[in-house]
């Protein structure tokens, strides 16, 4: 493994340009973070989606599958993935989900997923690949965050367990584990992401059984972000590298005022790095030094954030510097983790909306008034 390639949140209808800059980076793997596609439909009120039919969900799919841009770069690299919440065909969706049999069924297809894969013989889509001899052997762990998800919980019990497993028995010098939302942000308002409790777990497999290299991969925000987190219960720094927005983002939705948001508001204090507009992202490994670079890149391949990470920090009495006092995150003068997502979005829902709805009122007004003045003057 050389070079591997990641990305979410594409919309089918919306260019598909960014897939020429992907072309040029000659990867070894490129995998799928969530939203390959929006199965759902969104409607005329903001935040509030539609699930698919599964003949509509299948439609879409195939509308994806069949862009040219997409069929050039199948013919020359190999594909994998997992979903989120779009391609799942429920916004915000879990394991309450009717169709998600059938959304499974669908999603591994578009993948070309052999039915005697992994994906078929446990519920929901989670999986994992290891490529390269020992030595240099990169493992890659997509864990579904919809399948199993709950009020209390994303992953699953069963799912946990199998995660445990994967690390335990491994024998690669890079763990890649890949998840449609965020992990490492559990300060951050109004997105999906895992709780710290999860995070505590997560961190307790690595500790337990002293895996090195992991470094996590995640999408679903619509902005690109590197983070870090240095708390010292941990064996060493624990990095994530989000690349969300390949078609669209909070840039090209909102223009500087989105940008302005992913700054300087929907921030966290483990992050080092952002970018808000449409984004893919990159890893590349140099197996001689031996580290791991994290890039992400603009839809047009500039690249705009990097993080180069030395595997020897990325292991148990390795150089990696950890930060006492670092595993409590301060969030600031409200916290935003008691607040349910629904009404969280009201904070967005507001500033964009109310101005909207006065000027409409204000435009009834002013049209009453003109037809009452007609109406007197006639």
């Amino acid at each position: 493994m050389r070079k591997l390639g990641f990305g979410s949140c594409n919309n089918q209808h919306k260019a598909q340009d960014v897939w020429k800059a992907i072309r040029k980076e000659k990867l070894d793997l490129w995998v799928w973070l969530g939203d390959v596609v929006y199965a759902d439909r969104q409607s005329i009120i903001p935040f509030i989606w539609r699930s698919p039919q599964m003949d509509e969900m299948r439609e879409t799919y195939h509308y994806q599958k069949n862009s040219k841009f997409y069929q050039a770069f199948q013919k020359i690299c190999p594909i994998i993935g997992v979903w989120d919440d779009h391609d799942y065909g429920k916004n915000d969706g879990g394991g309450e989900y009717e169709h998600k049999e059938t959304a499974k069924e669908i999603f591994l297809d578009f993948l070309d997923t052999p039915k005697d894969a992994q994906q078929y013989q446990h519920n929901g889509v989670y999986a994992s690949y290891s490529y390269g001899p020992i030595g240099k052997k990169v493992k890659v762990i997509l864990l579904d965050v919809r399948y199993f998800k709950t009020e209390e919980e994303i992953l699953g019990e069963e799912q946990w367990l199998w995660l445990e497993k994967e690390l335990k028995d491994s024998d690669a010098q890079v763990h890649l584990i890949g998840s449609g939302t965020q992990i490492l942000t559990t300060d951050k308002p109004f997105c999906d992401k895992w709780s710290e409790k999860e995070i505590e777990r997560l961190s307790l497999i690595i500790k337990t059984h002293s895996v090195p290299g992991v470094i996590l991969l995640s999408g679903d925000v619509h902005h690109a972000e590197i983070l870090k987190d240095s708390c010292d219960e941990l064996d060493y720094p624990l990095y994530e590298i989000t690349s969300s927005g390949m078609t669209h983002s909070f840039y090209s939705q909102a223009t500087i005022l989105g940008e302005w948001a992913v700054k300087y508001f929907l921030t966290s204090e483990r992050r080092l790095g952002v970018y808000a507009r449409q984004n893919y992202g990159t890893i590349l490994f140099d197996w001689e030094t031996p580290a791991v670079t994290l890039q992400i890149h603009s839809d047009d391949g500039e690249l705009v954030l990097e993080q180069v990470v030395p595997l020897g920090h990325l292991r148990k009495g390795g150089d990696g510097v950890l930060e006492k006092g670092g595993c409590v995150l301060n969030y600031g003068w409200m916290n935003w983790k008691l607040i349910p997502k629904s009404t969280a979005k009201l904070f967005l829902f507001i500033p964009i909306f109310v101005p909207i709805i006065l000027i409409l009122f204000w435009a009834q007004k002013t049209f009453l008034k003109k037809n009452n003045d007609k109406q007197k003057t006639s």
